[in-house]
């Protein structure tokens, strides 16, 4: 996506420096972001803020593990559970989060597999509209209505 320009700029940069190792795409385009959602290990969220957090859900449904900033819906992950997070919003903190993230899919992907297909599970299991509808929507017109 897009955001500040001096950030963008930074991140360019970074891309440069990693030759290939990273990728940066300053654009919004649904069929390209499927794609890398399906195609990435993790999908870091380092949010400000975040209101209902649907970009977790979407990468957990493709089977990549989320690593967001504890922040608004965003909170749902568990970390080591459902993805991974992290609490306090400054660079060096988000940095250390990365280094885990590398860490465990270096040396432990086994763990990481379990945080997958847990993080997944519970996307069908919990999430569906189906299940939305029954057990959330409904209930709550018919308490609104009595």
């Amino acid at each position: 996506g897009t955001g500040d320009t001096a950030t963008e700029g930074m991140i360019q940069a970074l891309v440069r420096d990693l030759g290939g190792r990273l990728a940066f795409i300053a654009a919004w385009n649904p069929s390209l972001a499927d794609l890398i959602y399906a195609a990435a290990d993790f999908l870091v969220l380092p949010s400000v803020y975040e209101p209902c957090g649907l970009a977790d859900f979407h990468a957990q449904a493709v089977g990549t593990v989320p690593l967001v900033h504890a922040v608004g819906g965003l909170r749902k992950v568990r970390d080591g559970e459902t993805g991974y997070s992290y609490a306090n919003q400054d660079p060096s903190t988000l940095a250390a989060a990365i280094r885990r993230c590398v860490r465990i899919h270096r040396d432990e992907p086994a763990a990481l597999d379990a945080v997958r297909r847990r993080a997944f599970s519970e996307i069908f299991d919990r999430h569906t509209w189906d299940r939305v509808h029954r057990e959330g929507y409904l209930p709550l017109y018919r308490a609104a209505g009595a």
